[in-house]
């Protein structure tokens, strides 16, 4: 590589290989969908998605706050959800249906994290195009040995790069738009950070502070992150350059200064509303992974990246990498329900260490180790061909990621990623003839699916959204059981305040034997029955 920095032309041909690895899977799924079924929209956290289309179509109706439909309690319009909501008023202008500008926001989305990260390894490793190919290569594709647990039929779950969204670079790029945008984001922070503490120019202060607001309005969860990290880093960095007081307060304040309304809202005003609380927090259980399974997906990356970092310490070369990996790594630590999502972007400061411990001490300790006509057997670029052995034992947990979701069709070849025809049907009629005020009572496939297709509130829906879901299943069972009086059910609608009950496929299957709700029969098409209960 003659040029001084790693190019965009240089990477254009992983670039290609990267969006397709995204895009592949949700072009075979949706060819090879099931008849009679239809798809839901996305491979990964598929229960998730009708949020994201709620807030698109709350969007394109005008809206700016985010108003709750999973769950009967009024939970207030809160600011959250921006990026989607974005979407939808721009879909009200330019048209197009929402499933469009979910996948083409994801696309975009992943290209502009792919650019992030080509900023990032040309800021932290400047001068050396090589070294910069190598980190961006092992961020974007290197796995551990995720793939061996995998194989022998550990569940994914339980192996962060092959079943946790936030995970590396290429799970949250093939999740969903506001997790390959955040993740760009976050990157590009830390890019701004380090341009801005090594030159002092106003620009890269003002930059930072621009991907920390948009960090906020996409992926709060990681402002605490950006946070804690910038502190860290602008007082060793005080220590180090002995800087005065004022100097690294008006560094933070304006790198910081701007994410603190984010904290305050997030953090404390809306935590007011008790039920926005247990919703988001309580409920919103996000663990961070086990040992075993950090172990197995950092197997190949991780002792490259200890023996990068300890040699990055040793040459005194620039903090930031090392202070982001310690920080966001201890954070997994923290006490609260959702440490899980601190994982995000994390791989990123390990794959630049692990490069710069590949290039500075392992590639150099290998050639040493073997005879010059010994590596020349091997190929007429010998150490070249080193390199790409030692990268390419770091790709199959990827590409094994991607042909999981490829199979997914034919693994689960239902909800929740695929919704039955007479159902996708009956959602669109209740899209057409509901409003707001409206409350369904429908069981979990139909009521998680519904509030992306329409206005109406759902009895219970997207698994954290819903408060006290396992009470709310329990309570659907047994509306539905034959034994189960009149009475109890008309007092049961009348007490939440329901208006129509769904009776389609999966309500039916919980009937032993037909169970006739009361009230007045609005539709019947294909075997799905709704009843307007609101008399």
């Amino acid at each position: 590589m003659n040029e001084p920095h790693l190019t965009l032309r240089q990477l254009s041909v992983w670039l290609i290989l990267a969006l397709t690895l995204i895009t592949l899977p949700y072009v075979w799924v949706a060819a090879t969908t099931p008849p009679g079924q239809v798809f839901t929209a996305t491979l990964i956290n598929p229960d998730d998605t009708s949020v994201y289309l709620s807030a698109i179509r709350q969007g394109r109706e005008g809206q700016w706050l985010f108003a709750f439909q999973f769950s009967p309690e009024a939970i207030g319009p809160k600011f959250m959800y921006s990026f989607y909501l974005l979407l939808g008023h721009l879909s009200a202008r330019l048209g197009g249906e929402a499933l469009l500008w979910f996948h083409g926001a994801r696309l975009l989305s992943s290209l502009f994290m792919l650019l992030a990260l080509l900023a990032w390894v040309r800021a932290a490793l400047p001068g050396q195009p090589r070294w910069q190919a190598t980190a961006w290569f092992l961020a974007v594709f290197g796995g551990g040995l995720g793939w061996l647990a995998a194989i022998t039929g550990a569940p994914l779950k339980q192996i962060p790069e092959l079943g946790v969204s936030e995970w590396g670079v290429m799970m949250p790029l093939m999740a969903t738009p506001h997790f390959a945008l955040g993740l760009g984001l976050v990157i590009l922070y830390q890019a701004c950070l380090l341009s801005a503490a090594r030159s002092g120019q106003k620009r890269f202060w003002g930059a930072t502070a621009v991907c920390g607001c948009l960090t906020g309005l996409t992926y709060p969860y990681m402002v605490p992150a950006l946070g804690l990290i910038t502190g860290v880093y602008l007082l060793v960095l005080a220590g180090q350059r002995r800087l005065p007081f004022w100097k690294l307060f008006l560094g933070g304040a304006t790198v910081l200064g701007p994410m603190i309304p984010f904290v305050f809202y997030y953090g404390f005003w809306a935590y007011r509303d008790a039920l926005w609380a247990l919703t988001h927090v309580q409920d919103n259980v996000v663990p961070p992974p086990s040992i075993l399974g950090l172990a197995l997906s950092l197997a190949l990356i991780g002792p490259m990246a200890l023996i990068g970092a300890w040699r990055w310490w040793r040459d005194k070369r620039e903090i930031l990498v090392l202070v982001w990996a310690v920080v966001q790594i201890a954070m997994l630590a923290l006490p609260v329900s959702y440490s899980g999502r601190f994982l995000l972007a994390l791989v990123v400061p390990l794959g630049t260490l692990a490069a710069y411990g590949l290039e500075q001490v392992i590639l150099p300790w290998l050639w040493q180790r073997g005879s010059p006509s010994f590596w020349s057997r091997l190929s007429s670029t010998p150490y070249d061909t080193i390199r790409r052995l030692i990268l390419i034992l770091t790709l199959p947990s990827t590409l094994l990621a991607a042909l999981f979701l490829t199979q997914a069709a034919a693994v689960r070849p239902d909800y929740p990623l695929f919704l039955p025809e007479a159902d996708a049907q009956a959602v669109g009629w209740l899209a057409a003839h509901t409003s707001t005020d409206d409350l369904v009572l429908a069981h979990y496939p139909v009521g998680n699916y519904l509030p992306g297709q329409a206005p109406a509130r759902v009895f219970l829906g997207q698994s954290y959204l819903t408060l006290d879901m396992a009470e709310k299943l329990a309570l659907v069972e047994t509306f539905w059981q034959p034994e189960t009086t009149a009475v109890w059910r008309e007092q049961f609608l009348a007490e939440w305040g329901i208006t129509l009950v769904y009776a389609g496929i999966y309500e039916q299957a919980l009937a032993e034997t037909a169970v006739i709700p009361p009230g007045r029969l609005v539709y019947d098409e294909a075997g799905v029955r709704i009843y307007d209960v609101q008399q």
